[in-house]
């Protein structure tokens, strides 16, 4: 779509000043020149493409590891296209209330179409997630954890088809925490987290950091958040204001 957008802009250029004999030939592919050079968007294939080979790539996808991943990730993408900016992207944070206020995995939520293939990532895949990270752009998620094959999908698809809820949930002990309906949610600016050491994204005090300055979101009511055309609108980031930083510190 965004080649032919392409093409059909640089016709009408053409036809536009064809017919009016105001620019010679030169001038048209000038013009058309300008066009192309200021033309900043990144084709989505572009984008899936780079995510394709980054999936495979053991140097990327490290398992249990989602808060590097995202950041090696985007480092492939900017390595395929180098015209790639953080602020192009957001870093979504998925946890539970007893992550976000001890920092200890008490309670894990459940996923589904989790990636396997190994004895960790199994083990994951059956005992659940005490925090999930991964990238988004503009309303596609890419997450190095989602399906056996690489596979760059909606927001409200993913939201979806990933995280369970209560009634999908087997508990033995009647408890059904951990499900879709208990998780939060924080957006980070891609400028705010991607350019972090992936060793240090696993540390307590950058997640103390990221849950101090951003606010957290119901997973249930950014599901119920629609645009005009009915479709999943993705939440904006919301950051903490110094008042509301002073409480959650000392909770």
């Amino acid at each position: 779509m965004d080649s032919m957008r392409t093409y059909f802009l640089q016709l009408v250029i053409f036809i536009s000043a064809s017919s009016y004999g105001c620019l010679g030939m030169s001038e048209v592919r000038q013009c058309i020149g300008l066009f192309k050079s200021t033309n900043h968007s990144t084709p989505r294939s572009e984008l899936n493409k780079a995510f394709e080979t980054a999936f495979s790539d053991a140097e990327v996808y490290k398992c249990s590891h989602c808060s590097g991943n995202v950041i090696r990730l985007f480092d492939a993408f900017k390595e395929a296209i180098p015209k790639l900016k953080e602020e192009d992207f957001n870093v979504l944070y998925f946890a539970t209330q007893e992550w976000i206020q001890n920092l200890t995995p008490a309670t894990h939520f459940h996923v589904q179409n989790a990636r396997g293939g190994s004895e960790i990532a199994q083990l994951k895949k059956a005992m659940g997630f005490a925090y999930h990270m991964v990238l988004e752009h503009k309303g596609t998620i890419y997450d190095l954890d989602f399906t056996e094959n690489p596979n760059p999908i909606g927001y409200r698809d993913y939201l979806t088809q990933y995280f369970m809820t209560k009634d999908q949930i087997q508990s033995s002990d009647g408890q059904l925490k951990g499900s879709k309906e208990d998780l939060l949610v924080f957006v980070v600016p891609g400028e705010s987290y991607l350019n972090t050491d992936p060793a240090y994204a696993l540390k307590v005090p950058f997640h103390r950091y990221l849950i101090l300055t951003h606010e957290p979101q119901s997973l249930v009511e950014v599901l119920s958040g629609t645009n005009v055309k009915g479709e999943t609108v993705p939440p904006k980031s919301r950051s903490r204001t110094q008042t509301e930083l002073l409480p959650w510190y000392l909770h």
